[in-house]
């Protein structure tokens, strides 16, 4: 299932001249409620005084599947550029010793000039 955003204000404005509520066939109003990182909740209301609540995407465990989402790419890229770095360090440290090797220390306390 692929993830999509909305805009959410030009979205629910469109909607909210559309569609009339079942029961008393007013307009109903959509609003933006308990935000959690990226998941939130809409809220449905009409002349009924009746509010109905939708969830922005699966809600888990108290937790809104989205942040889920984005917290575990976050620690992927953050393992791989951990891996990258040390990747860098060590072949960093395999040439330097190389050189060492074809040219003899350079530089070391105690050698004279």
């Amino acid at each position: 299932m692929a993830t999509a955003f909305l805009e959410f204000i030009s979205v629910f404005t469109a909607l909210t001249s559309l569609v009339l509520c079942a029961t008393c066939k007013e307009e109903i109003k959509f609003s933006r409620s308990a935000s959690r990182g990226l998941g939130f909740k809409i809220s449905l209301q009409c002349g009924c005084d009746d509010v109905t609540y939708i969830n922005s995407s699966p809600f888990i465990n108290k937790s809104f599947e989205i942040n889920r989402r984005i917290d575990r790419s976050e620690r992927r890229v953050s393992c791989a550029s951990m891996e990258a770095r040390t990747a860098r360090k060590s072949e960093r440290a395999s040439e330097n010793s190389q050189f060492e090797v074809e040219e003899g220390t350079l530089y070391e306390a105690g050698i004279a000039d």
